[in-house]
């Protein structure tokens, strides 16, 4: 019988200018102490052929907790691929979504967010914390739902994201910077809206690397915001 645990834990990975490595390290170090324990970690790895320092950490780990390591090679540099990747590879009951930047609260966020989970709960978001030096936090965000949540992203990052593993949906591979807000209007459209909880769980690491830093420009934005307008619009 294959082993179908609780949660599984899926971090799209690459190779982050030979970062991404020592932040999916970090992150592993925090799941490795979680005081709830029925999960696996998807590693999905959009690196390139020659950096094989995901890799190497992912192996490194395997000892220590149920690691499934894939080698993604479509779409490379792409996100969305990636995280549909990993979310089609999941076993788990509920999927939750870890940036490899990112990292677990504390302890007992796994726990918590299963918890959460009742009969009438399809996906949940919860409150998480920034931080650019991994010590002090700073800017507690708690998700909130709006109107036109396709565009404006009053969520937040897709690390405060849980759902269940049935009958799942996947992110747009259209789109690099607003694939986040733009599923989170598909999970409302067909699911409803999300339970929120008011617990941190989890913290969204601030650095001249991240996504948001590279990905942001002006011109981009106003033409994932007119697709964005138009798909939703002929949804």
């Amino acid at each position: 019988m294959p082993f179908n645990p609780t949660l599984s834990v899926v971090i799209p990975c690459y190779g982050m200018n030979s970062k991404g490595a020592s932040l999916l390290e970090y992150s592993l170090q925090i799941l490795e102490n979680q005081t709830f324990k029925d999960f696996e970690v998807v590693i999905t790895d959009h690196s390139i052929d020659t950096d094989n320092g995901v890799y190497n950490v992912a192996e490194a780990w395997k000892t220590k907790l149920d690691i499934q390591y894939f080698r993604n090679g479509k779409g490379i540099g792409i996100a969305p691929v990636n995280i549909n990747f990993g979310l089609i590879v999941s076993r788990g009951k509920i999927i939750k979504i870890l940036c490899q930047d990112d990292y677990l609260y504390d302890t007992n966020s796994l726990q918590v967010i299963v918890d959460a989970f009742d009969d009438t709960t399809k996906w949940l978001v919860t409150t998480y914390i920034h931080s650019k030096d991994k010590v002090n936090h700073i800017n507690r965000h708690l998700p909130s739902l709006n109107p036109n949540i396709g565009i404006v992203n009053t969520i937040g990052t897709l690390s405060t994201l849980a759902f269940l593993n049935k009958d799942i949906l996947l992110y747009d591979e259209n789109l690099k910077f607003a694939y986040d807000c733009e599923y989170y209007a598909r999970l409302v459209k067909k699911f409803g809206p999300p339970k929120i909880l008011d617990v941190i769980t989890m913290v969204n690491y601030l650095w001249e690397g991240q996504t948001t830093n590279i990905l942001t420009n002006g011109a981009l934005i106003q033409q994932e915001t007119a697709y964005i307008n138009e798909k939703l619009k002929n949804a």
